[in-house]
């Protein structure tokens, strides 16, 4: 099993509230939240968008994708709470960690995922 876990911080308002909602509407998809961080994720992946101030850009956001790049063609539906978990964990520690994003408490408490 292969999992990449890819991020990069977006500034100047690219993804707002309604397109990430967009987004999280799109067929086999489905919302995912986290504090204030919020994306979507379906049987094979997730996006999280963690608010990180401190890029130039007070409204910046923190993309933070989680794929898993080998799967068998009969994926079924039970991944797609393994994904909502690795997601939250894997943008947790990029936001907080990695990027040192300023404001940590964006996300939820890691008890509660």
């Amino acid at each position: 099993m292969t999992i990449e876990v890819t991020y990069d911080v977006r500034v100047g308002g690219e993804f707002t509230k309604p397109h990430i909602e967009q987004l999280a509407r799109a067929a086999g998809r489905s919302s995912l939240s986290d504090g204030e961080a919020m994306g979507y994720v379906s049987d094979t992946s997730g996006v999280l968008f963690v608010p990180c101030p401190g890029y130039g850009d007070r409204n910046s956001l923190a993309r933070i994708e989680a794929v898993y790049l080998h799967h068998p063609d009969d994926v079924q539906r039970a991944w797609r709470e393994h994904f909502r978990d690795l997601t939250v964990s894997a943008a947790r520690h990029v936001a907080q960690d990695i990027l040192k994003c300023k404001n940590p408490e964006t996300l939820g408490d890691p008890g509660n995922t």
